[in-house]
Order: structure tokens, then C-alpha cells, then sequence
């Protein structure tokens, strides 16, 4: 699970997120793998009225989901990694970029990362569980 917090001009319009990942580790050595995650992201924005132009009032909610696929490298030293994925977003229908930082004990995994897909960026902070055993 994730907490996302947009950034840039997505902030604009968006306060919060929740993300759900399934990932993948292929380890290549004791301090390498490869990574593949698949991820559903759901952005709100604040909630505003307005009136239109019949006098009616209108509840506006904007909110963004964002399906991704990606994949890249783990490298890891000590229970701490770096990692870099890249791959698709539906929502924006574009390609992007990951770069992130973790800690993982056991098989609890905290990670911080830095969503990036043209001009939708945003900071996800996620929470995992690797339900088999590994490196």
C-alpha cells in the first residue's frame, strides 16, 4: 500500500492518494535484482461547489486513477536499496519514471519514492510484504 502526495502541478488540483502494488523480485546476486511491480493509483482532489450557468449548484470531486507497469534494478546494501523502475501509465497513456530508496527487514518492505510522468509527478510512500522468502 502506498500514500501518495502529488507534487508540481498536480498539486494544483490534488491532495492525496492511496496505491496498491503487486511486485516482483528477480535476484540476479546477494545485492542486485531486477524489479517488476504493477500498481493501481487512485488520486483525490478537494471537493468544491460552484453554480453553473442554469443556477443549479454543481458538487465537483476531481479524482485520478493511474494504472502502472513497471520495471528496473535493486540494488542493495544492508537492509537499505536504491532502485530505479520505468514504464507505462495509463492514466496519463505516457511513459515514466521511478528512482527510490527503501528499507527492508524481514520481509517488510518501507520505500520512498518519486513518481515521474511528464507533468504529473508525485511522492509515494509504501509499505509492503514479501509473502516469500528471499533476499
Amino acid at each position: 500500500m502506498s500514500i501518495i502526495i502529488p507534487q508540481g502541478t498536480l498539486s494544483d488540483t490534488y491532495d492525496h492518494g492511496l496505491g496498491f502494488y503487486g511486485h516482483l523480485d528477480y535476484n540476479i546476486s546477494k545485492n542486485f535484482a531486477l524489479r517488476f511491480d504493477l500498481g493501481w493509483n487512485d488520486i483525490a482532489g478537494p471537493e468544491s461547489e460552484y453554480l453553473n450557468s442554469d443556477g443549479n449548484i454543481v458538487i465537483n470531486h476531481p479524482e485520478r486513477t493511474i494504472w502502472e507497469v513497471t520495471a528496473g534494478a535493486r540494488v542493495k546494501v544492508s537492509i537499505l536499496y536504491i532502485e530505479a523502475r520505468g514504464g507505462y501509465f495509463s492514466g496519463e497513456n505516457a511513459l515514466g519514471f521511478v528512482p527510490a530508496v527503501g528499507l527492508r527487514m524481514g520481509n517488510f518492505d518501507l520505500q520512498g519514492n518519486y513518481t515521474s510522468v511528464g507533468d504529473t509527478e508525485y511522492i509515494g510512500i509504501r509499505l509492503g510484504y514479501y509473502w516469500a522468502k528471499g533476499s
